[in-house]
């Protein structure tokens, strides 16, 4: 008899969702995303390179992304994520201009806002809830479909804040069921 555990079945899952992305593929294809790592690694090459030009570009392109995305929403007139597909590349700019300053100086107001209890619990959990928070939003959406029918004006609200909690769930159990097992496995590699 074949035993296949828990771990088996999550990560046949996950290969599952990486080759079938679904309908947001746009949105969940690595590929379609590569922009976001380029200049994640663009913005870490950079910095040991030549910080100074780095933190020098940062204030014009978080000026430039931050003044598009706004047109680009004020043009579609919509705050729907997924219907902005113009803006992720600006969206990855603009954090990347966020991530320059909170790593260029010593003492400022935004790395005393990342230093909070409130951000470190989500950057101790944050791969979990970039992980699941789309199957989760897919999942609970869906089934609030059925709903719409009740024409209840916060139904988007509750849809949200239920994945909300739902999806720090599943990224804290992850966490310590899956991540934190395979953390202590880096000391043989």
């Amino acid at each position: 008899m074949v035993f296949i555990n828990w771990r088996t079945i999550l990560c046949l899952l996950a290969i599952f969702c990486c080759v079938f992305p679904g309908k947001n593929i746009e949105y969940t294809s690595t590929l379609a995303r590569i922009d976001s790592l380029l200049i994640g690694a663009l913005i870490s090459i950079l910095y040991r390179l030549n910080p100074v030009i780095l933190i020098k570009s940062a204030w014009p392109i978080l000026i430039l992304s931050s003044f598009l995305i706004l047109l680009i929403i004020s043009r579609e007139k919509t705050l729907d994520f997924a219907r902005l597909i113009d803006t992720f590349t600006l969206w990855d700019l603009f954090f990347g201009a966020v991530l320059i300053f909170s790593i260029s100086q010593k003492n400022n107001w935004l790395k005393s806002i990342l230093n909070l209890k409130f951000f470190k619990f989500f950057g101790k959990y944050s791969y979990g809830l970039y992980i699941y928070h789309l199957p989760v939003y897919i999942i609970i959406v869906d089934s609030f479909i059925g709903f719409r029918k009740l024409n209840f004006r916060y139904l988007p609200l509750v849809a949200t804040v239920v994945c909300l909690f739902i999806t720090i769930g599943i990224a804290l159990l992850s966490y310590y069921l899956i991540e934190k097992p395979f953390l202590r496995l880096k000391k043989y590699f």
